[in-house]
């Protein structure tokens, strides 16, 4: 039974669901709210439905959230980290650990939230981009490539996915074709990504 709360823990809906493996990707369409227009490529674990978050962990996962909205990043993940210690499988909460760190410019520790909430989960576009820009930060090219790259295999065009891609491969004069499609993607939503197309396109150019 997956069944989905509000903050306070009231029920809003209850769906039975079938498992035929180990994973199982689930949709809830609540009324009154718009269907995504395509799907996520994001999975629910077995081990996140057999452990759901504890009324605490929601507490503190919803307080994290509030601190993180008030640009308040230490505050968020000292409530974040909080989260995982009363609910090792709350895979949503170190996703958000690992983004707090990653704004707090404490890398290495990104990279680690990053990989338990795929541990918990499964892999996603979030936790691999986040991955992608602490290898970055830390100077590691091609470690932030394979990871953006993993992340352009479940959606070949997320935003952050295609910047990391672009904006690394535009480096080498030798990729920057193949940059410059990333960035053009990338463009469309990141004003960063639309300046380091800019540079590429004039880099290719001058060639």
């Amino acid at each position: 039974m997956a069944r989905l709360v509000d903050s306070s823990g009231n029920p809003v809906r209850e769906d039975l669901i079938r498992f035929d493996g180990y994973t199982a990707v689930i949709q809830i369409n609540l009324p009154g709210l718009p269907k995504r227009s395509r799907p996520t490529g994001e999975r629910i674990s077995l081990r996140q439905l057999q452990n759901p978050p504890s009324k605490n962990a929601i507490k503190a996962f919803i307080e994290g959230l509030r601190y993180s909205e008030a640009g308040q990043f230490e505050k968020a993940a000292t409530a974040l980290e909080k989260a995982v210690q009363l609910s090792p499988a709350f895979a949503d909460a170190y996703t958000n650990l690992g983004a707090q760190y990653l704004r707090l410019r404490r890398y290495e520790q990104a990279i680690e939230e990053a990989q338990r909430a795929m541990d918990a989960g499964s892999p996603n576009i979030h936790d691999l981009c986040n991955r992608g820009l602490a290898e970055w930060a830390l100077g590691r090219p091609a470690d932030a490539i394979r990871s953006a790259e993993q992340a352009l295999r479940l959606d070949s065009r997320a935003i952050a996915a295609n910047y990391i891609v672009g904006s690394l491969m535009s480096l080498n004069p030798e990729t920057l074709p193949i940059a410059i499609r990333h960035l053009e993607i990338a463009a469309e939503k990141s004003p960063s990504a639309a300046r380091n197309l800019v540079q590429a396109r004039q880099l290719l150019a001058g060639r």
